[in-house]
């Protein structure tokens, strides 16, 4: 069952970009079936001035197209093979980087997202 850190991303989930739920309840039903309790979220929806207070680059949370996911629970090798997985059957679906031009679902393990999953989704219209 997808827990949530705070309340209010409990309550806004539902309003989150359609292809985002649906894979957080992917990966919720990955890692139940793997033994963890299941998917935490730790950020969904944001302010603007949530945005500035973490020095957010993008919009992606604002606009209801991006996650964080707690990992520090999940087995290094289990959170690899998870990112494979939903990488392989959801990576057309990832944010479009500004910068690069590259598609980029899942950013984890670099130095701002060293301690969770920050899993991301383009817009489409």
């Amino acid at each position: 069952m997808i827990r949530f850190k705070q309340k209010n991303d409990s309550i806004t989930f539902f309003s989150l970009a359609p292809i985002l739920v649906l894979i957080a309840a992917d990966m919720d039903v990955w890692l139940v079936s793997r033994g963890y309790p299941g998917l935490i979220i730790t950020e969904g929806i944001t302010t603007e001035e949530m945005d500035i207070s973490a020095n957010r680059k993008t919009l992606t949370h604002r606009e209801g197209r991006a996650i964080d996911v707690r990992t520090h629970d999940i087995d290094i090798f289990d959170i690899q093979d998870l990112i494979k997985f939903i990488e392989d059957k959801y990576g057309f679906f990832g944010a479009i980087s500004s910068e690069t031009g590259d598609r980029n679902l899942i950013v984890f393990g670099d130095k701002n997202h060293l301690d969770h999953m920050h899993i991301q989704v383009a817009r489409f219209n």
